[in-house]
């Protein structure tokens, strides 16, 4: 187990950078993949009366916010699903905003919470993909495929969906779930950008690499 600010490997020949931030950055493309930032969900929880602090609702927009301005370069943003957590409100109107601070090419690969919100990340001038789109040597696709139904194609595939997470265990049967990113042999699972989500804990095989995120750094298995 290793401890450090990001960590890069190398996938279908391409140099990737995964920062704790909870993205990846491919130089090769000039891109940014992430997934899952669930904005809104927090004034929908407010809106049906439950009393979350209006200070959440910020964090995912001013984290992408920040990324976003440290990364110059990622002139390609690919957002792989569930984008929006929930009916518009006023995070729509942030994010809007956002898009035009930071003139950079946005894709979105559909999600499960994306469906009926197609015509208006085209109206903000997004490019958006039904189901799965190929980028170089790479495949996206929100939902993860189940092991035996990977293609045998040369697409490495970069999902989502699941939120992945990686349980810590201490002395004294401590232990703690941090979300994580996780590469198979195949397959990538990125974690969840939005911070106000669950996680699905990551039991990962002898082969794999993950990439746990505590308090701004990686914590590494199998690199």
């Amino acid at each position: 187990m290793n401890t450090q600010t990001w960590k890069s490997l190398v996938v279908q020949g391409e140099l990737l950078h995964l920062l704790p931030e909870r993205v990846v950055y491919w130089p090769g493309g000039n891109a940014l993949f992430l997934s899952d930032l669930h904005l809104g969900k927090t004034e929908h929880f407010r809106k049906n009366g439950i009393a979350i602090p209006a200070a959440v609702a910020r964090v995912e927009l001013d984290a992408f916010s920040k990324v976003l301005e440290n990364l110059p370069d990622a002139i390609e943003v690919y957002l792989i699903g569930d984008l929006f957590h929930s009916q518009q409100n006023a995070a729509w109107d942030d994010l809007a905003a956002l898009m035009a601070r930071f003139p950079r090419n946005f894709h979105l690969i559909m999600g499960n919470h994306d469906l009926q919100h197609s015509g208006w990340y085209s109206q903000q001038g997004m490019a958006v993909h039904a189901s799965e789109l190929y980028v170089g040597p790479f495949m996206l696709r929100h939902h993860p495929f189940e092991a035996e139904e990977i293609p045998a194609a040369e697409a490495y595939v970069i999902s989502g969906h699941v939120h992945p997470g990686v349980r810590l265990v201490g002395s004294g049967r401590q232990n703690l779930t941090i979300p994580c990113f996780y590469f198979g042999e195949k397959q990538a699972i990125l974690p969840a950008f939005g911070r106000f989500t669950g996680k699905y804990i990551i039991y990962p095989g002898s082969n794999d690499r993950v990439a746990g995120i505590a308090d701004n750094q990686l914590i590494t298995w199998g690199f």
